[in-house]
């Protein structure tokens, strides 16, 4: 699965509409983070501090990533 369709994936299970989440799906294509692997491989504070994601889509992101392990 692409990175993209995982983050839609988050957005969705956040209720979240996908435009609402264009800034952080391009802030993964900018960072050549293009698979679900990828996007597992980042730390937390990778995510919040390289990446500037917020701590709720954070958190969401880490839960989807282990529910899929």
């Amino acid at each position: 699965m692409s990175s993209k369709d995982f983050l839609l994936q988050v957005a969705k299970d956040m209720g979240k509409k996908p435009e609402d989440f264009q800034k952080y799906l391009d802030i993964l294509e900018d960072n050549m983070i293009d698979t679900v692997e990828s996007l597992g491989q980042l730390t937390e504070e990778e995510l919040r501090k390289d990446l500037n994601f917020p701590l709720g889509l954070v958190k969401a992101i880490i839960k989807s990533l282990a529910g899929q392990s």
